[in-house]
């Protein structure tokens, strides 16, 4: 029997939406501890807090965003957030203090929130039910390059011209996004009533399946973000600042390598022989990282961070939307996004209290502590949800 078709021109079309989104992201998340402390002057703390900003509202809107999502034309919904993104971003052209770049930050997260619960959702179920752990590691190999590539051409436009062209640059990404979301094909979509909840039910925005992949990414998310938000901050202080931006491009080529291969273990084997190998992998390439002291270190950890972490996102994904049936998978994606994006919100602000009381080092030997801890929180998830998680996440 010949496998089913994945690369559809719609599932190519949200590939790439979600990639100039993630672009967009990266490149800003990447820059802005710098723009706030050396263009602006103020501490890593306020760094720390204009990244959170970001995390706060995306985190905020999530579970609104999935109901939204399972209930309201998608297209619609997908235009007008990934518009409202773009317009937002061009806001960072007239920032010039701490209060208005917040205020915009957390503006653009409310955007991105909705924008990108549309697009995952799409993406799972534009994929076939056999390869869904594929796809969607496939899928989430779009925002890994953007991991990479966005740093890589942020760091490289301040270090060669200014925050201006940066942050011009920014808006064009987010409008190509635009661009590839409006040119989706998609059906109505039909709302399903079996599973409405009453008003007032939380479970309208939250799906408590989806905590099987979201908890241990809120764990995983929590120590990456020390990783996004201050690697170029800690390689410049140990001397090796350039080479901040080529851990990026070694992140992103252990990605590529890593995504579609551990989908394709997951959909055969099932989430443990992805899971927890992968955290142990993640774990120790932050403890390398805390005793980095060469370039040749801080190459390797990126290519371990991204095996690791690459494989780790999209297989919890995968295991978020597996486990419900299709009217929950919004909710489901939002579920999962919620916790992951409490965990990339709360990090910056709590590892940058780390670093401004001790060290970077300290900071990313806490880091390596709270993922190892996620090997316990899986497996207690597993052992609860029993069978149905263990054999396969393509069960809907």
């Amino acid at each position: 029997m010949s496998k089913q078709p994945l690369w559809t021109r719609n599932f190519i079309l949200i590939c790439f939406s979600n990639f100039f989104q993630f672009m967009t992201f990266y490149v800003i998340l990447s820059t802005m501890p710098a723009f706030v402390l050396g263009n602006l002057g103020y501490t890593e703390w306020e760094a720390g807090l204009a990244v959170s900003a970001f995390m706060a509202s995306a985190l905020l809107v999530r579970p609104l965003s999935g109901k939204w999502v399972d209930e309201y034309d998608r297209k619609k919904t997908l235009l007008l957030s990934l518009g409202s993104y773009f317009l937002v971003t061009l806001l960072f052209l007239g920032t010039n203090s701490l209060i208005p770049v917040i205020a915009v930050r957390f503006l653009q997260g409310l955007a991105f929130g909705v924008a990108n619960t549309v697009t995952a959702t799409l993406a799972a179920e534009l994929v076939p039910e056999s390869r869904r752990g594929e796809g969607i590691g496939y899928f989430a190999t779009c925002m890994s390059l953007a991991v990479a590539l966005g740093p890589f051409l942020g760091l490289s436009i301040i270090a060669r011209t200014n925050f201006t062209v940066l942050f011009t640059a920014t808006a064009i990404l987010a409008f190509l996004a635009v661009v590839a979301g409006g040119a989706i094909s998609l059906s109505p979509h039909k709302k399903e009533n079996s599973h409405r909840k009453a008003a007032g039910d939380w479970r309208q925005y939250l799906e408590p399946r989806a905590a099987l992949g979201g908890l241990p990414c809120l764990f995983i998310a929590f120590s990456f973000s020390g990783v996004v938000t201050f690697v170029a901050l800690y390689a410049k202080l140990l001397g090796i600042g350039e080479w901040a931006r080529y851990f990026y491009v070694f992140y992103a080529c252990m990605v590529v390598l890593s995504r579609p291969f551990a989908g394709r273990l997951l959909d055969k084997y099932g989430p443990p022989i992805v899971v927890y190998p992968s955290v142990v992998l993640f774990a120790l390439s932050l403890l390398l990282l805390s005793q980095a002291n060469s370039a040749v270190v801080l190459l390797i950890v990126g290519a371990a961070v991204g095996l690791s972490f690459g494989a780790l996102f999209s297989s919890l994904q995968a295991i978020a939307v597996g486990v419900v049936p299709e009217d929950r998978k919004g909710v489901a994606t939002a579920t999962f996004f919620f916790l992951g994006d409490f965990g990339m919100g709360l990090g910056p602000s709590v590892l940058g209290i780390i670093v401004a009381w001790t060290s970077f080092s300290s900071m990313y030997i806490v880091s390596s502590l709270i993922a190892v801890s996620t090997v316990l929180v899986y497996y207690g998830l597993d052992r609860r949800h029993g069978k149905t998680a263990n054999n396969s996440v393509s069960l809907q």
